[in-house]
This record gives structure tokens, C-alpha cells and sequence, in this order.
């Protein structure tokens, strides 16, 4: 059976390629690159190779359209040109099934499904509601959604949402993380040294889209106040990732006389990220809105000490001070005292917690047990079919 993979964050999409059962079946994947991202893509080539040398299928589509935001589609050139470019590589690869990551991605999909005679999935996450508000989008997510033939949420809270906004059933599945390269690496000194980072930097990571609903704003207020209250460490700030909000947050951090100790990494690749994830002391995510993001359980599986707002289904995987910590949601104060008491803990302490954390996603957050159960729905959906 041939199953394509579709969607333009190439990171999340290739996490699952990464960890399908590849003897089975014919993958492949087809990211949607936007002109923006043409040079985020190319820089990735560690990560294509990976994923070719799995005998995974990498067949890009690259846009007209300068991001994949869902307006361009009404400029009549692009969405012509683009349109057909996908239908194209759709013919080329003539999968009997596709799996979409993200609803708003999969708008050309739910058209060309009758004419070429594929079975659709799609995978729903908390951006595809958090980022695209308003009737408009309601209406565009409810075609998608009808059109689908399963669905996954991957959180509770984006399963109800789905039902309340279309009527339709969807199975949950929560986020997971290849658990088998996410992991601890013991040479956090020698990380330190390739990152120019000092042995006595007290690092908190963030990785997230510089977005205003990620709360990255309230994270730097907070560490401008952890940074008042040492006296001979420095808090060193590692936020990695793009987006709108990036010149008000060098801004802010400027105003704060943050600016030795804020640091932006723009995007990553994958080996870049298992890094920082080890070199780091804290990861943080201040969201005020998720689903569950891949990004707090890659930190855990990497052995971090978390700490996360329990918005969306992060409450359900952090057991505040076991296995991570929970914060109030937009109080930098609040954050900034949760810091001081990780940084006082007792070294046996935050051991206990990071062990905690990683047992946590090697019983229950494992990417490669979530995309084998995906694939056994999709597949027997599609066999049913078929027959």
C-alpha cells in the first residue's frame, strides 16, 4: 500500500515518516515548501537524507505562495499555479492513501480526492484552531473535516473542539516522539564548549513559533527577574524558532538589559535540537493555548527538567513536581519563582525528576507506538474500501 505523508512543517511530518513501519508499506512525503521556507528546507538536508536512507520518498512541492498561510490561496495566479503543482506530484505518486498534517494544509486535498481516488486522513493539532480563529476558518476546517475519511486529534481538548465545530467523531492520538533519538547524551560539558555556552550558565531552552499565544514574552520578563536574583551565575536564554512576534521579543529583551543573556537561534535541525536539549539545564513553555507540542516531549524524552503552563493536554502529561513542573499561565512572577526553586533543588532531586520524565515518554508517549496505531486505522480503513 502506498501511503503519502502531506503537510508543510517538515520537522512534524518527518517525526512520523521517521518511525512508520517501513517494511509494510511504500512511504512517502510531499512537503509543502513556501518561498520563505525554500532555504529552511535546503538547510535540512541531514534530516532528507535520514529519512531517504529509511527508503522513505521525499517529493517537495515548492509554492508561488510566500508562506502557507491560508489567504494566498485567494490570489488567483498562486492558487492556479500551486494547485496544480500539488495535483502533479499527487498523479506522480498515486498514493492509495494520504495523511495530512494540519487541517488547513489539506484544503487541496479534500479536491483532487474523487479524481484521484485516494483515502484521506488527517491529523488535527492545537495550531489548526490557536492560529486560524474566526467564522471563515470554521467554515473552511468543517469542509476539510467532512471530507476526511478519519480523523486524529492529538489532544482531548482538540478532539471536543472538532465535534462541537463540525459534527464529526475524531480518534485520539496523542503527540509522541521517536523516544529512540531523543535522548540523553552524557557529554553535556563537551555541548556546552561547541555552543559557546560556560560550564557555570545556568541555560533555559525554549523551542517554540515566535508567536504572541507561545507566552515567549512572559518567559523573558521571567528570567529578567531569575537573573536579579543571582549573584554569581548567569541565566543564559536559548530560544529557538521564527515567527512575527521575533523584533518585539529582541526588543523587549533589549529593554530589560537582557541582551548578553537572550539568545536567538532561528530554526534548528533535528541534531542541532538534541543538543540543546542536553546541554540545557530548564526547558520552558509558557503557552497561554496547545494541544500537546512535540517540543515538550522531545525535552523530556532528552532527560530536561520541564516546566510548562497546563494548557491543553500538558496537564495530563506533566505531574507537577515528579516528572516536570506547572506554572500559572501568563505570570511572569510566577515563573520566575518556579526557576529559583528548580535552580535550589537538590542535584539527587532534579535527577529523580528528570528520570521521571523520560520514563514518562518511553511508556506513553513513544512516536513509534503512535504512528504504528495511526497506520492500522488508516490502512484498515482504506482496505474496507477498497473491498
Amino acid at each position: 500500500m502506498r501511503i503519502a505523508l502531506f503537510g508543510s512543517q517538515l520537522f512534524n511530518v518527518s517525526n512520523y515518516a521517521l518511525c512508520l513501519p517501513k517494511s509494510k508499506y511504500d512511504i512517502s512525503i510531499i512537503p509543502l515548501v513556501p518561498l520563505r521556507k525554500r532555504e529552511f528546507y535546503l538547510d535540512n538536508a541531514e534530516l532528507l537524507r535520514e529519512l531517504q536512507l529509511k527508503n522513505v520518498r521525499i517529493v517537495p512541492v515548492f509554492l508561488n505562495a510566500p508562506d502557507d498561510s491560508f489567504r494566498h490561496f485567494l490570489n488567483p495566479y498562486i492558487l492556479l499555479r500551486d494547485a496544480k503543482n500539488i495535483f502533479r506530484t499527487l498523479q506522480l505518486l498515486a498514493p492509495d492513501v494520504i495523511i495530512g498534517f494540519y487541517v488547513l494544509n489539506a484544503i487541496p486535498l479534500v479536491f483532487f480526492k474523487k479524481l484521484l481516488h485516494y483515502n484521506l486522513s488527517l491529523v488535527a493539532t492545537g495550531g489548526d484552531v490557536n492560529l486560524r480563529k474566526g467564522m471563515f476558518y470554521k467554515i473552511v476546517r468543517k469542509i476539510v473535516y467532512s471530507q476526511s475519511d478519519s480523523i486524529f486529534a492529538v489532544s482531548q481538548e482538540l478532539k471536543e473542539e472538532i465535534s462541537r465545530e463540525s459534527g464529526r467523531e475524531s480518534t485520539l492520538l496523542p503527540t509522541g516522539t521517536d523516544a529512540s533519538f531523543f535522548t540523553k547524551i552524557e557529554s553535556k560539558s563537551d555541548l556546552r564548549q561547541k555552543w559557546n555556552l560556560r560550564r557555570d550558565d545556568i541555560v533555559i531552552l525554549a523551542v517554540c513559533n515566535l508567536v504572541r499565544h507561545k507566552g515567549v514574552d512572559v518567559l523573558i520578563k521571567a528570567v529578567g527577574m531569575f537573573q536579579n536574583r543571582l549573584l554569581h551565575s548567569n541565566a543564559r536564554l536559548l530560544i529557538v524558532g521564527e515567527g512575527p512576534e521575533e523584533r518585539d521579543l529582541r526588543g523587549l529583551a533589549s529593554s530589560l538589559g537582557l541582551d548578553e543573556n537572550v539568545t536567538f537561534l532561528g530554526y534548528r535541525s533535528r541534531s542541532e535540537l538534541l543538543d540543546l536539549y542536553n546541554l540545557a539545564d530548564l526547558f520552558v513553555l509558557a503557552s497561554y493555548s496547545e494541544g500537546l507540542p512535540f517540543v515538550l516531549l522531545e525535552a523530556m524524552a532528552c532527560g530536561d527538567v520541564c516546566v510548562a503552563t497546563p494548557v491543553g493536554d500538558i496537564g495530563k502529561v506533566i505531574r507537577d513536581g515528579d516528572n516536570g513542573f506547572l506554572i500559572k499561565v501568563g505570570d511572569p512572577t510566577d515563573l520566575a519563582e518556579k526557576l529559583w526553586g528548580i535552580f535550589s533543588l537538590p542535584e539527587e532531586e532534579a535527577s529523580t525528576i528528570r528520570a521521571h520524565a523520560r520514563k514518562t515518554i518511553e511508556e506513553e508517549f513513544d512516536l513509534r507506538k503512535v504512528a504504528e496505531k495511526m497506520i492500522q486505522i488508516v490502512t484498515a480503513r482504506a482496505t474496507k474500501d477498497i473491498d
